[in-house]
């Protein structure tokens, strides 16, 4: 079972196609069985996008990080 956070900002989108689509349905609109696989499909495509990209997105900062210079602090009189 999959659960979705309403309140987590990276669910929002996905939370409102989902709302949307419900709305569609209920609306009786002519196409509304076609919309809603669309939106079905956007939302499932939309998961897979995110998800799979991810640890190789976090990896290469990571691998960015690593390379980068360790910053230097100096003391600064500020009286």
């Amino acid at each position: 079972m999959i659960s979705v956070d309403i309140l987590d900002p990276s669910s929002e989108p996905r939370a409102f196609s989902v709302l949307y689509g419900l709305l569609v349905l209920e609306s009786g609109a002519v196409h509304s069985a076609a919309l809603i696989h669309l939106i079905v499909i956007a939302i499932a495509v939309s998961i897979v996008a995110h998800s799979s990209t991810d640890v190789p997105i976090a990896a290469a900062f990571s691998r960015m990080e690593k390379e980068l210079p360790a910053p230097t602090f100096r003391e600064v009189d500020v009286a």
